[in-house]
């Protein structure tokens, strides 16, 4: 469940029960105060909605980055092991010429 989902029902709870009941005191621009209680409500609720879908955009990209890098350090990990392999090989032909002329490795 997002952040816009359990905010906004308060918020709208709020706004109505801090409302005028039954003035409408005209602003300067014209709007009522509960019209333009209504427009900064709807305002927030975008706001918010936008911010937990940022939020949430940005929790997947995390955990894309998390998979990702599990990936990596596995591919590093296996090139670790091969290359251990190999100089591991390197080292036993090195030090027993001798025996490579008897058996083929």
């Amino acid at each position: 469940m997002n952040l816009s989902a359990l905010l906004l029902p308060k918020i709208v709870i709020f706004v109505l029960a801090s409302g005028d009941q039954g003035e409408d005191n005209l602003l300067n621009d014209g709007l009522s105060i509960r019209e333009e209680q209504r427009q900064r409500l709807l305002n927030n609720s975008e706001l918010l909605e936008n911010t937990g879908n940022m939020l949430n955009a940005g929790y997947r990209a995390t955990i894309e980055a998390e998979e990702i890098g599990a990936r990596v350090l596995q591919d590093l990990n296996n090139q670790r092991e091969t290359i251990q392999r190999a100089r591991s090989r390197v080292r036993h032909s090195c030090l027993f010429p001798r025996v490579q002329k008897f058996y083929k490795f």
